[in-house]
């Protein structure tokens, strides 16, 4: 009994996580797009377009592991 007590707190564990997963992803979006901005003021177009790829792969990446 004392089984299947630990597989149900098991679900209730993986909400909060799931929960915290998007909000570092937006997290991240505000401080990237603000490095992205920095890019652009003061290393111009090349320096952003770089930034827009290398998130590119790095979202790739991410999102292979399941």
């Amino acid at each position: 009994m004392a089984d299947t007590d630990s597989t149900q707190s098991q679900p209730s564990t993986s909400a909060p996580s799931g929960v915290a997963v998007p909000v570092l992803l937006i997290i991240l979006a505000v401080i990237l797009g603000a490095g992205a901005l920095v890019l652009v003021v003061f290393g111009g177009w090349p320096a952003a377009i770089l930034l827009l790829i290398a998130l590119g792969m790095g979202s790739v990446r991410q999102a292979a592991p399941p």
